[in-house]
């Protein structure tokens, strides 16, 4: 046998597992078929994203005239939509742009925030335990139903402030290429 045999089965298991993770949360992917070059669409994100390594005082005027904050270039790009205040369900939107014969494509895959995905696992693992704890390993029936109903409804809440505010994510660059 190989010395990394098992290191490749065990990078196999853990990609496949963590696969299987990202499909339980929340996300969403989208394209758009647009009758512009690349390159301008390239150009209006760029215009309307405050790059992610700078750093704006929070009364600035100037940062009002920026709907994202992240990276655009080489065709690809990471945004997530800017807010006066901290949105735990704000995604963030990794894509590309591909140029055709009549205008680009551009795919968009909506996301959580690794932090938040983080809290969702911990908070779905611990719910989950309580609510098997409370099953079969010290059987209080009631707090078994109230684990289980914490699980559910933190999912649901999840999904549909997510989906809110990909709604409005989604609107800006409307916004943006109506302007075209």
């Amino acid at each position: 046998m190989l010395p990394f045999s098992n290191f490749k089965i065990s990078l196999f298991v853990s990609l496949a597992f963590k696969k299987k993770m990202t499909a339980i949360l929340p996300e969403k992917n989208i394209t758009l078929v647009l009758p512009f070059p690349s390159h301008r669409v390239e150009r209006a994100l760029t215009e309307k994203t405050l790059r992610a390594d700078v750093t704006v005082p929070q009364s600035s005027a100037s940062e009002s005239a920026y709907w994202f904050r992240g990276d655009v270039e080489q065709r690809e790009f990471v945004l997530s939509l800017t807010t006066k205040s901290f949105h735990s369900y704000t995604p963030i939107i990794n894509g590309r742009i591909e140029s055709t014969s009549n205008g680009c494509i551009v795919f968009m895959r909506y996301q959580l925030f690794k932090s938040t995905r983080f809290f969702m696992l911990i908070w779905s693992a611990l719910t989950l335990f309580l609510t098997l704890l409370f099953s079969f390993g010290i059987p209080k029936m009631n707090l078994a139903l109230l684990c289980i109903l914490l699980l559910v409804s933190n999912y649901i809440i999840a999904v549909v402030s997510f989906q809110k505010q990909v709604k409005l994510t989604q609107e800006k660059i409307n916004q943006i290429i109506a302007q075209f």
